[in-house]
């Protein structure tokens, strides 16, 4: 485990995760989703559910007592795409956007305060 470790992984084809918290520890949950993730697409015979992702990390979360948060993203076939946000507790919400990790209390008031449904990027950056 590399504490300078890149903090995104994919967890299928479809599905990323972004960890925030003790490398080490959200590491090794990331490698066990994955292969249960992997597992789970086998048995479907398909792509697996972005919801199943997140409710593994959030299970393994709450019963382990990890130490990190995460934020799985992605897209399947039967809901399209999903962002969970999976806190340290191991609680699971499903959200528009979200951020996790130091520092992102400060910054979610006022992105919650001021994200609208019709807020789009432009190309040089300004939320408009």
């Amino acid at each position: 485990m590399d504490r300078v470790a890149d903090k995104i992984d994919y967890v299928h084809d479809r599905i990323v995760v972004l960890r925030a918290g003790a490398a080490a520890t959200s590491q090794n949950a990331a490698r066990k989703v994955r292969y249960l993730i992997d597992a789970h697409s086998v048995e479907l015979d398909g792509l697996p559910h972005v919801k199943t992702a997140a409710k593994l990390f959030s299970k393994m979360s709450y019963e382990k007592q990890l130490d990190a948060a995460f934020i799985v993203v992605g897209w399947d076939p039967y809901d399209g795409s999903g962002i969970f946000n999976i806190s340290s507790g191991g609680s699971s919400i499903e959200r528009d956007w979200t951020m996790a990790g130091s520092g992102s209390g400060y910054i979610f008031g006022f992105c919650d305060a001021n994200y609208r449904v019709s807020t789009r990027i432009n190309p040089v950056g300004h939320v408009l």
